[in-house]
């Protein structure tokens, strides 16, 4: 399907994407194992894989099972941007995801500067911050 969707985003017009698909199933950057990615530049795609590594993250982490419920993930975020998880699989992931996003909108020029910066929020109160402005502005 990563094929089939990034095919789907340089045909809408895309400037720049990333379809991901982790081997271990998520749809989304995994923290442990690899991640295949594959990155839709306006007509033009090349796919490669990430793992921890890429971003200068330590790949000893392990994800044990992930939340039951969305209100078990929301607390998990909040946990995570309140820095009380810090070092853990779960921060890892919140972290070479946010750091993707950052990387892909030009934000930086490499994946483990994207990383530093997304620790630095974390650590710094502004992810927090910015979780609670989201949160509030969704409630308006």
């Amino acid at each position: 399907m990563v094929g089939k969707m990034a095919n789907a985003a340089a045909r809408l017009g895309t400037a720049r994407s990333w379809i991901v698909h982790a081997k271990n199933g998520l749809d989304e950057l995994a923290i442990v194992g690899k991640t295949y990615v594959t990155e839709v530049e306006g007509d033009s795609s090349q796919t490669f894989e990430l793992s921890a590594e890429s971003f200068g993250l330590d790949p000893r982490w392990v994800m044990l099972r992930g939340p039951a419920s969305a209100a078990d993930s929301a607390a998990i975020i909040r946990s995570i941007v309140s820095n009380e998880m810090k070092d853990t699989g779960a921060e890892g992931m919140v972290v070479i995801n946010a750091a993707a996003a950052l990387f892909v909108a030009g934000r930086f020029d490499s994946l483990v500067d994207a990383a530093a910066a997304a620790v630095e929020s974390i650590r710094n109160g502004s992810a927090a911050a910015k979780l609670a402005q989201l949160s509030e502005a969704g409630r308006r």
